[in-house]
């Protein structure tokens, strides 16, 4: 094992870098990665500030490595069947987009909501705060302030979005859950478990 960055990727060349460490390292691992010639695959959130974010992206651009964040629930293999229905019109035109979850994959969702549905052009939201602590539903920890958060999306095409992100308890089946309402037909997801559309 190493300790030092630079040392590793002097004398391992790897093609590929999975950059595993605290956010606020995510800028400095990966430019050096990409500078040494490994494509970079990064954890959630990929950087500390959008100026970091940017400077990877840059970087990528500039030395022709592949940079790519981790949101591995598109690959999920229910996800790839929806994503395929949709780019196949089977549910007609996609209307809404409802999404809910627990607090620790609010970052999936966001991503799971624009790859169904693309790119978002307004975003408005609220959210509540409560200055008292819940358990923590991964570690059984105390943790705090309690936020429940509300999104409503519009999408480039005109559909509409929802997203509640909570800390409260988990949802039946999973941590997650969406439905895509089409005008011919309408898909519900929960968690990682199931696919079902609706005539």
């Amino acid at each position: 094992p190493y300790t030092d960055l630079d040392e590793m990727l002097e004398k391992e060349k790897p093609g590929i870098v999975d950059v595993c460490v605290w956010d606020r390292f995510h800028r400095d691992v990966a430019v050096k990665a990409m500078e040494a010639g490994a494509d970079v695959i990064t954890e959630k959130t990929m950087a500390s500030t959008v100026e970091e974010a940017l400077d990877m992206i840059e970087t990528s651009k500039r030395t022709g490595r592949r940079l790519m964040v981790s949101y591995n629930y598109r690959f999920l293999l229910h996800n790839l069947k929806l994503h395929e229905l949709i780019e196949k019109g089977e549910l007609g035109d996609v209307r809404l987009i409802a999404a809910a979850c627990h607090w620790n994959h609010g970052t999936h969702m966001i991503d799971m909501m624009r790859y169904f549905g693309g790119e978002v052009a307004e975003v408005t939201g609220a959210e509540f705060v409560e200055d008292r602590e819940i358990v923590n539903l991964w570690n059984n920890k105390p943790y705090g302030p309690v936020v429940t958060t509300a999104a409503c999306l519009r999408y480039e095409s005109g559909a509409l979005g929802t997203l509640t992100i909570t800390l409260y308890p988990e949802f039946e089946g999973g941590y997650f859950k969406f439905d895509i309402i089409g005008t011919k037909k309408r898909a519900a997801v929960i968690g990682n478990c199931s696919l079902t559309i609706y005539e």
